[in-house]
């Protein structure tokens, strides 16, 4: 519930998919690092233990864990609180809103909007069906309380046909699946030039210090790497200095200036190399044949035995043999009975005197013996 309510909140606020990466990235992120999921937070520093004790999905991710382990960070008891608070309280608050134009449900064909359905209101007059285009209904939502919830069988394939429409259905440059460089470009900033900070300050302590004194021990004689690396460490910087004259950096950035003069200044030269080198591409871009063996050999394996067990397993020896076998035996045996029961009492009689020879002439002398 907690989750579901913050995607709501979340889509009621947001305007474009810019938006929601905005929630997705600082926001809902942020909570998932503080939860604890990846580890126990009795070893992060006090400051942030504080913090994670506010935040409720480190009581979800709590409880999960105490389940599956028996062990817990916090009050089981305390979380169980929290977290029937951040569930049970915010829904009933958002129920007590009365949306005001919240009027009906529509059935969206194409590029056309019909209503099938309204919420029954005091005061309010039925609307009648009627069509209008999409265009029309994303112009209006604006001023509803909810916005608009269309409900269609558009699949991602279709949104991104939209994605290079510059007036596509829903001006999909806007509503589709395009997004502001800066939702992606901000994170990566932010994260990048932090690493880069902390990493050349801690480097040398949790590589060569005792920085996992206690909590990770590696045995020299066995596993000597570190003891290498060490020897051949002159510092943070002279590292830095050094990888731009590894052949990895050299190889990369040398894929990065083919690329830039292949698609961007001259993308006439990869076409040409395309015709020149048409068998070598072809065999690259079927990924030198595994896919196509994967699916003849172990899915077209799989279909086979598949269709095996149900021809022969399910249908001949389960419903052929044991199902449908028993009740012919029944119908068989049935239909010979009925031969015999004829309900004439002579054939009763003689029926009786044939038992009553067989019990005289056949065991009977087996039983003198």
């Amino acid at each position: 519930t907690m989750l579901a309510l913050l995607g709501v909140l979340a889509g009621v606020w947001s305007q474009s998919f810019d938006q929601m990466s905005v929630v997705t990235n600082y926001v809902i992120t942020p909570l998932a690092f503080l939860s604890g999921t990846f580890y126990s937070i009795r070893h992060l520093p006090g400051f942030w233990y504080t913090v994670c004790h506010f935040n409720p999905f480190f009581y979800m991710i709590d409880g999960f864990r105490y389940a599956m382990t028996g062990y817990a960070d916090s009050s089981v008891e305390l979380g169980l609180c929290v977290l029937l608070a951040a569930n049970v309280a915010p829904p009933l608050g958002v129920a007590s809103l009365t949306p005001p134009d919240v009027d009906a449900v529509v059935q969206v064909r194409g590029n056309q909007v019909s209503v099938v359905g309204q919420v029954s209101r005091p005061g309010r007059v039925p609307l009648e069906t009627f069509n209008m285009r999409v265009s029309e209904v994303i112009a209006a939502a604006g001023g509803h309380l909810f916005g608009v919830v269309l409900l269609n069988d558009w699949s991602a394939r279709d949104l991104q046909s939209w994605e290079y429409q510059p007036l596509g259905p829903f001006l999909a440059k806007n509503f589709a699946t395009s997004l502001s460089p800066w939702v992606v470009t901000l994170p990566l900033v932010l994260l990048a030039i932090p690493s880069l900070v902390i990493g050349f300050f801690t480097i040398e302590p949790l590589l060569f210090g005792d920085f996992y004194t206690g909590v990770i021990h590696i045995d020299a004689a066995k596993h000597p790497a570190m003891s290498m690396l060490k020897e051949e460490w002159h510092g943070a910087v002279a590292m830095g200095v050094h990888a731009l004259t590894s052949l990895p950096f050299w190889l990369a950035a040398s894929g990065v200036i083919c690329a830039w003069y292949c698609y961007l200044i001259n993308p006439a030269l990869p076409a040409a190399i395309g015709r020149i080198l048409g068998p070598v591409r072809y065999v690259l871009e079927q990924k030198y044949f595994f896919d196509r063996f994967n699916d003849f050999f172990f899915s077209g394996g799989s279909r086979l035995l598949g269709r095996g067990l149900w021809k022969g397993g399910d249908q001949a020896l389960i419903d052929g043999a044991i199902v449908n076998g028993s009740w012919r035996l029944v119908g068989l045996v049935a239909s010979a009975s009925r031969g015999i029961q004829t309900g004439y009492l002579y054939h009763y009689a003689i029926s009786m005197i044939v038992g009553v020879a067989l019990l005289l002439f056949w065991f009977v002398p087996l039983l003198s013996r």
